[in-house]
């Protein structure tokens, strides 16, 4: 499944470039990572963690090390290179605080969550008021910018507060399928009465985590049927050529998602995940011993949350945005991530080892 979640994080990047691919959708993208993490973390809290002696904070400390090393790492390195944009006078995330500054609570509400990450998925629904304060919106788009993104070192890094929500309550209603589906169905309900006064194409119809945890969920969800049905399934398709097909229809799917999109609407989202649910158990299991897929998914993440800060880079020696050059020093910083996170890991996995019950 590494593949599908590189190209999932390469459709977000190229969102970002000068240039549109006409198949690629970010929002699809986005919400996809999240259907993916909820399969994710259902699997190992089923399999791994919960049989640990301190099960709650041992895969607490592991998602956090997952997270936020890598983050930092990219924050810390985005800040110098926006000042020297800045003093460069070509843009930077610094020119908002500068020509429209803060006040008061404003600047905690703004910048801490870009420590935290939490709370980073809350500041689409806010924006500047002429004195510098904040109020609150369903919309930032019917506003004047800057908009609170614009503050931001590392603006896609509203989805890692996402994840770090769903994190928390993984270990309290991921295997309790009852809390679970209600909660799912109480996601898709807020989302619908939303949509009922609104449109799905407010920032707050997309990007708020009570809405996006219907997303986790039903990952979630299909690992628990998956653990029920899998070998009834498997004994129904006749060769591993049926399974690979199959197992391979995400990434077909999200290639063409566009396609689907223009004949059916916003249902194309849903009709996708559905059956991506249905699907991505057979892809997780026709691709899991392979190693080339493995170190795809290793450079999924790196990209996705780099990418700003290599075009951050070039922007601040006046290039706009090239792709080929993008995509290239972004790949090239990626695997350096990659390599760190991996020594990471292996301090993650020596951790286990000893949180594991004997």
């Amino acid at each position: 499944m590494g593949g599908l979640r590189l190209l999932l994080a390469l459709m977000v990047v190229i969102q970002h470039l000068e240039f549109r691919l006409p198949l690629f959708d970010p929002r699809f993208a986005v919400q996809m990572f999240f259907l993916i993490s909820g399969f994710y973390m259902a699997m190992v809290w089923n399999e791994r963690y919960r049989h640990y002696k301190s099960p709650v904070r041992s895969f607490y400390v592991s998602r956090a090390l997952r997270i936020y090393p890598v983050y930092f790492i990219v924050l810390l390195a985005t800040i110098p290179i926006a000042w020297y944009g800045l003093i460069q006078g070509y843009e930077s995330p610094l020119f908002a605080p500068i020509d429209a500054p803060l006040t008061g609570w404003a600047w905690i509400l703004v910048y801490a969550p870009q420590i935290t990450l939490f709370g980073m998925d809350l500041q689409g629904f806010a924006h500047r008021l002429a004195d510098g304060t904040l109020q609150l919106t369903s919309n930032v788009r019917n506003h004047p910018l800057p908009w609170i993104v614009h503050y931001q070192f590392v603006p896609q890094a509203w989805t890692l507060a996402c994840e770090l929500t769903f994190y928390l309550i993984v270990p309290f209603a991921i295997l309790r399928w009852k809390v679970a589906a209600g909660l799912f169905f109480l996601s898709i309900l807020s989302r619908a009465i939303f949509w009922a006064y609104s449109s799905p194409q407010e920032t707050l119809g997309t990007a708020f985590f009570p809405f996006e945890l219907a997303l986790f969920l039903a990952g979630s969800l299909s690992y628990t049927i998956w653990t029920h049905l899998k070998e009834k399934v498997l004994k129904a398709f006749s060769s591993r050529l049926s399974v690979a097909l199959v197992a391979m229809s995400p990434v077909l799917m999200a290639l063409s998602f566009n396609v689907i999109h223009n004949k059916l609407g916003e249902a194309a989202y849903w009709v996708c995940y559905a059956y991506a649910a249905l699907t991505i158990p057979l892809l997780f299991e026709w691709s899991k011993h392979a190693a080339l897929d493995k170190q795809f998914g290793e450079l999924s993440f790196p990209v996705y949350i780099s990418h700003f800060l290599v075009i951050d880079a070039l922007l601040s020696v006046g290039i706009d945005r090239p792709p080929i050059q993008v995509l290239l020093f972004t790949f090239l910083l990626s695997i350096l991530l990659a390599a760190i996170q991996r020594k990471i890991d292996a301090y993650r996995t020596s951790l286990n080892r000893k949180a594991a019950v004997l």
